[in-house]
């Protein structure tokens, strides 16, 4: 990470100076060039392993922050062994069970709503809108989303057909200022 400010014996440090260092202490910069020039400083990551399978036709919260207009990139695995969560017996193989790990990027705008335009909810699922829901799939199926509802919550929704074992997600984003 790159240097913010450098500091003396005995300096005043300005509220300013602080908040800055706060504004970039993950270590990204949105550079001022392009089209997300206004985009702010640093980044938000989360880890997030549920503590439970997520059942089809289910969401559950992977963070409690306001997520509204955030650009991300995630990484999420499907663990497929039984007991395979992290801190279980069979941890040991968590990652390499073949299962794979899907990656992408995705764009949360203001929130997802169902078809209907309605709050997320089992049994409905998000679904995209031009300019009124934003739900990004990870895979067929299963959808990354802030939550309009519920104070743009980070949420996953599965509608694979399938229980998803303990699923787990790394995500990363800026707030983009565009919405």
């Amino acid at each position: 990470m790159d240097r913010v400010n450098t500091y003396s014996v005995n300096q005043i440090v300005t509220s300013a100076q602080l908040n800055e260092i706060q504004d970039n202490a993950v270590g990204g910069i949105t550079p001022p060039l392009g089209n997300l020039n206004g985009a702010n400083p640093g980044e938000r990551l989360v880890h997030f392993e549920s503590a439970a399978d997520l059942p089809d036709n289910d969401l559950v919260t992977v963070d409690s922050r306001n997520w509204k207009d955030f650009v991300v990139n995630f990484f999420f695995y499907d663990n497929p062994t039984a007991n395979g969560a992290i801190g279980d017996t069979d941890d040991y193989a968590w990652g390499d069970s073949g299962a794979g790990v899907t990656v992408g990027i995705a764009y949360l705008g203001l929130g997802a709503t169902d078809g209907a335009g309605n709050q997320v909810a089992p049994t409905f699922p998000p679904l995209g809108a031009a300019g009124t829901s934003w739900a990004p799939r990870i895979k067929a199926g299963l959808w990354i989303y802030a939550d309009p509802f519920d104070n743009y919550k980070l949420k996953l929704y599965n509608d694979t057909g399938n229980t998803i074992g303990t699923p787990y997600i790394r995500v990363s984003g800026t707030k983009t200022n565009k919405r």
